[in-house]
């Protein structure tokens, strides 16, 4: 698979062509400069902490499902039920954030992404849990936390576009995934080692996952109020 990335980002590079003209003094290089805009450095930051936990569920729902006693079978097809949900959640949230508003999209999304990581899968995940081996509960979380974290990739990049010219958009998206990558690096190995630590139980892997979409919603929230206030009523 890398090697399939590498050859069509090579030919990709090769072939494109700027829209506009480059703009005198522009740059696309990260800026550190740009955090002085107080919205962008919370999207920054709101950013970072929802692709910190993207990841997590997507690589170990499977291991998760082998874990409580599901199926083998079974637990790899959970992955591609979370896809299904995926599927719609990159298009869907795309067309809504175009009538609500990119920002008021993405909360609403990533508060769904919180309530199904608390709410579903860390009561199946909780040791002596009722729920534990409860196959429906973890297909609805699958399918719903799919679809609700499909806009974590989907709406980020037009938040970000949201705030600047569409000159400098290069040079703000870079800045922002120069410090979002961290976050997608790190977030599986920590992951990991929470299970480790809590001797293979996953609830404090879900817990993480939980805390990071709350500081992440907290975030975008946070960068909303700043722009239009706390009224429900503006598209934004």
């Amino acid at each position: 698979m890398g090697f399939i990335f590498a050859v069509l980002l090579l030919i990709a590079n090769c072939l494109i062509r700027s829209r506009l003209p480059p703009k005198t003094g522009g740059s696309v290089w990260p800026d550190i400069r740009i955090f002085r805009h107080k919205v962008f450095a919370l999207t920054t930051a709101g950013v970072f902490f929802i692709e910190w936990a993207l990841f997590i569920p997507i690589s170990y729902i499977s291991s998760y499902a082998l874990h409580v006693g599901i199926d083998p079978t079974f637990s790899y097809q959970l992955l591609a039920l979370l896809n299904v949900g995926s599927f719609f959640g990159r298009w869907l949230p795309g067309y809504v954030a175009d009538r609500w508003g990119r920002f008021n999209t993405i909360i609403m999304t990533v508060f769904l992404c919180l309530v199904a990581v608390i709410g579903l899968w860390l009561p199946a995940a909780t040791p002596g849990s009722a729920v534990r081996e409860n196959i429906p509960l973890i297909v609805i979380f699958a399918i719903g936390f799919g679809f609700a974290s499909g806009s974590n990739i989907s709406l980020t990049p037009v938040c970000v576009g949201q705030l600047c010219e569409t000159e400098e958009y290069g040079r703000w998206y870079a800045t922002c995934y120069t410090i979002v990558s961290f976050g997608c690096l790190t977030g599986v190995p920590i992951a990991g080692a929470i299970i480790t630590i809590d001797g293979g139980e996953y609830w404090g892997l879900i817990l993480f996952t939980g805390a990071c979409y709350a500081i992440g919603l907290a975030c975008f929230t946070a960068a909303r109020v700043m722009m239009v206030g706390w009224s429900l009523r503006a598209v934004y």
